[in-house]
């Protein structure tokens, strides 16, 4: 959906028009790309949407030359093939082992780069990083149990680094299913969740308690009114769904990724609707890609989520219109896709947007496709040696800028 404004760009994903070439993009000289757009957008709008990942040039003889774009371990994306324009260029991928990047001596600022490699590990389990990482085996861990941040706010010279990010948690509900096909019966679940009770033993405080789909620092955008917990009004919203206390709730499943934080929400959440509503949830716990594809072909009932965007409240919007790409619960509403649809693209004026935008939430929050919690925080391990890091609201790294002194010792936790 970021690349929508561009000219054709919506009819080509959705095999509407089958010549790419009609794609609102030209290359008017070696130095000199043109974009064409299908409808107004604020500069700095687009500007935002140009720094998404889904922008970055790809070359294209290269992957012809090794196989499908899209093919799963193509060869264009391996070793000696992959053509990238960052401080970095891919120099090996063991699967399962390790992937090390080194410098790119076409760089156009590579005399500023510092760091000779950059290994990344693919260790999912975060009680295995943060173990590597007091071993001293790595500089920084992607993330840290959730039953640790306590343990290292606690501590003096702590290595942690925490900070809220653009990336808001949610229950999705699957739209397809009876009941939650029932307005009511979101509402009266959204209603029953105490997420102020539920930031500490699920994420120890390391998430914000979060009522809306938006999350802070989305610019000059002003959310709608949250939801708030009101379980006496939860259980009202339910009797009249034709569920009075519960009684003949048909059996749902909530899917959460097999992690130490999915499980717990999990068990936070079942109980919380059970002590409510007097309903039964049962937990599915799956390993991350079933989970994930389960997500995608919506094969659940009730499921933990969550969406990072850019800076702007049009990635946190645009995905919810009829047939959406990343649509989790498969939400479709006329007065959303008309304001997504129709009027956004009628108006280049920033303040004008971002009422349509406030509009667009407050019907989500209305309808309730899925079920707001946190603001989720990035929270990681970063060793004394490394310099220039500068953690962001994306959740990214800058590696071009970042160092090591060689003198600073590992770090070492306290007796």
């Amino acid at each position: 959906e970021v690349l929508f404004p561009l000219a054709n760009a919506e009819r080509i994903y959705r095999a509407q028009e089958a010549d790419p070439r009609t794609l609102g993009v030209t290359a008017v000289d070696d130095h000199t790309l043109r974009l064409d757009f299908e409808y107004p957008v604020p500069a700095e709008l687009m500007l935002f949407n140009l720094a998404h990942a889904t922008t970055s040039p790809l070359h294209r003889d290269t992957l012809w030359a090794h196989g499908a774009a899209d093919a799963r371990y193509a060869g264009w994306a391996k070793p000696g093939h992959l053509v990238g324009n960052g401080a970095f260029i891919l120099d090996s991928w063991r699967m399962q082992r390790d992937l090390t990047m080194r410098p790119n001596r076409h760089y156009w600022d590579a005399q500023r780069v510092a760091l000779r490699a950059v290994k990344f590990y693919p260790v999912e389990s975060t009680t295995a990083q943060e173990r590597m990482f007091r071993r001293g085996q790595i500089h920084i861990t992607a993330a840290l149990p959730r039953s640790k941040v306590p343990v290292y706010r606690g501590m003096d010279g702590s290595p942690l680094v925490e900070m809220p990010v653009l990336r808001t948690d949610y229950v999705a509900t699957n739209l397809r299913r009876t009941p939650l096909d029932d307005r009511d019966v979101r509402r009266a679940l959204a209603l029953a969740i105490d997420r102020e009770a539920l930031a500490g033993p699920v994420y120890n405080d390391a998430a914000t308690p979060l009522g809306r789909y938006t999350p802070d620092g989305l610019g000059d955008y002003r959310p709608p009114q949250g939801i708030r917990h009101d379980p006496e009004t939860a259980r009202g919203l339910l009797a009249g769904a034709g569920y009075p206390d519960g009684e003949g709730f048909p059996p749902l499943e909530l899917l959460v990724p097999a992690s130490e934080t999915g499980r717990a929400l999990a068990t936070a959440l079942r109980q919380l609707w059970k002590d409510t509503l007097n309903i039964d949830i049962q937990a599915v716990s799956r390993e991350y890609r079933v989970y994930l594809d389960a997500l995608v072909q919506g094969e659940f009932d009730l499921a933990w989520a969550s969406w990072g965007g850019l800076a702007t409240p049009d990635t946190f919007m645009n995905r919810w219109v009829t047939g959406g790409g990343t649509n989790d619960s498969r939400f479709s509403n006329a007065e959303f896709d008309y304001l997504i649809n129709v009027e956004q693209r009628s108006s280049a004026d920033m303040e004008e947007l971002l009422s349509i935008y406030r509009r667009a939430e407050q019907v989500l929050l209305r309808e309730l496709p899925v079920l707001p919690l946190f603001q989720a925080h990035s929270v990681f391990l970063v060793q004394p040696a490394v310099r220039g890091l500068s953690p962001n609201v994306f959740e990214g790294v800058d590696f071009s800028r970042v160092s090591l002194d060689s003198s600073a010792a590992a770090w070492a936790a306290p007796p």
